[in-house]
């Protein structure tokens, strides 16, 4: 598990020094690693594995990225320039990508010669899916629209289909804001995805997407401004909603049997802005919540600690949780 301290100031609970932004979570407990705890000025925001050696990990704390080698110790910072908000990231044919959400592009980097191959900004494919810019806030009240140019990109995945594609939160590249009572308010629900080849945009009405994962012949989304995973078929269609227990983000499948899985998600506490729009009863703590995706509805959780939000989460072998004990 990756996570850190909020970024508002005004939402954090827990100093910096008090938080493990790695945390091995396992059926005995969970533990930091130490070698990581001072790393980030929030925390950890994502990592990738070598698909060749398991030993070789490539981990960012939002604005750089460094290449581990678990077996000495040894970190190697990458001199890339432009990092901002890095989301997540994967290996996809032989190159990592990454979602660099500050900037909404994705890079594609050769982790041998440490190199940007390819770089992809979001704002050419700007218009190509229809928006309902006269949507109304939650509050239900009407007021004057203005847009800013965003994608809000935040995830770069391989498809079922074989497509590069990338998951946003304003799949227009608009992001539009209603004034209300002086005050600007986001107008949610236009999260999707995008075929960073062709452009062709699917507009999902998600609100503040994450973690984009294929469970069988399934994707799942987290849904995180709604508390929940909506599921897709390969083309996308809706086939159910599953209810989480709070915001969303960071997802692993796990392969528990042959032809059996489990589906791990990421919990993150609500936020102190936001307690008092939450009934208490709503109010979730940190934790990872496991799905059963052959029935759809939650199994379990484990609670999580020295932590105030999740980031993203990974399933390591035992010979890797060793390794990253071992660490210095």
């Amino acid at each position: 598990m990756l996570g850190s301290v909020n970024q508002r100031p005004e939402d954090r609970s827990l100093p910096r020094e008090k938080i493990e932004p790695m945390q091995l979570v396992a059926a005995q407990g969970n533990r930091g690693i130490a070698f990581f705890r001072g790393w980030g000025e929030y925390g950890l925001s994502s990592l990738a594995i070598h698909p060749r050696d398991p030993m070789r990990w490539f981990v960012s704390t939002g604005k750089d990225l460094v290449e581990v080698d678990l077996q000495t110790g040894r970190s190697k910072p990458f001199a890339l320039t432009g990092l901002l908000d890095v989301h997540e990231m994967d290996f996809i044919d032989g190159r990592l990508w990454l979602s660099n959400t500050g900037t909404d592009e994705a890079i594609a980097v050769d982790v041998d010669s440490q190199t940007i191959t390819q770089s992809i900004v979001l704002s050419l494919f700007r218009g190509n899916v229809w928006v309902d810019h006269n949507a109304i806030t939650d509050d239900g009240r009407q007021g004057t629209v203005e847009a800013t140019d965003r994608f809000h990109i935040n995830q770069v995945f391989d498809a079922m289909d074989g497509s590069l594609m990338a998951l946003v939160h304003h799949v227009s590249g608009r992001q539009f804001m209603r004034r209300v009572a002086s005050k600007l308010v986001k107008v949610q629900g236009t999260g999707g995805v995008l075929d960073l080849q062709t452009g062709k945009g699917h507009n999902l009405q998600l609100t503040g997407p994450h973690s984009v994962r294929v469970v069988g012949e399934e994707y799942w989304v987290c849904d995180s401004g709604r508390a929940c995973v909506r599921v897709f078929d390969k083309n996308w269609q809706p086939l159910t909603t599953i209810p989480t227990r709070g915001w969303g983000r960071g997802a692993v499948v796990m392969e528990v049997a042959q032809g059996d899985r489990l589906v791990a998600i990421g919990i993150s506490a609500t936020r102190k802005r936001y307690l008092h729009l939450i009934p208490g009863k709503q109010q979730a703590p940190n934790m990872v919540e496991l799905f059963d995706p052959r029935k759809h509805e939650p199994i379990a959780s484990r609670l999580l600690d020295h932590i105030e939000q999740v980031n993203n989460l990974y399933v390591v072998t035992e010979d890797q949780a060793a390794a990253l004990d071992k660490l210095s």
